[in-house]
């Protein structure tokens, strides 16, 4: 899934990905907006994320990770490349194609926060 959370002011990306013991949990990656007006990482953001989350598309989609970033990894059209984040989350490194990437830094900075 992928959106806003229009209370909060951020861009999210919500993926699964595998996890032991657990078949599957859901992660979060929010896009925090830059600048003078910028939103500070806060516990209470990740609560209020989770708890969006929880209410537009079901509690059981509920995010265990959350992970706050300058940027999501977009195409050149503006697409959350979901399939990325999948294998930053499982992985912790990027094997798949990468031409349509707009920006590789943001790939490079999630890599540096895990």
């Amino acid at each position: 899934q992928r959106g806003q959370c229009n209370k909060c002011g951020v861009k999210i990306a919500l993926i699964g990905a595998a996890n032991d013991p657990a078949p599957q949990m859901a992660s979060l990656v929010a896009e925090l907006p830059q600048g003078p007006a910028g939103i500070p990482a806060t516990d209470a953001l990740k609560e209020q994320l989770r708890a969006h989350v929880g209410k537009e598309i079901g509690s059981l989609a509920k995010p265990d990770d959350v992970r706050f970033a300058a940027g999501l990894p977009k195409t050149r059209s503006g697409k959350i490349m979901r399939r990325l984040l999948k294998e930053l989350a499982t992985s912790g490194s990027i094997k798949g194609d990468t031409t349509t990437l707009e920006d590789f830094s943001v790939i490079t900075a999630l890599q540096s926060e895990e």
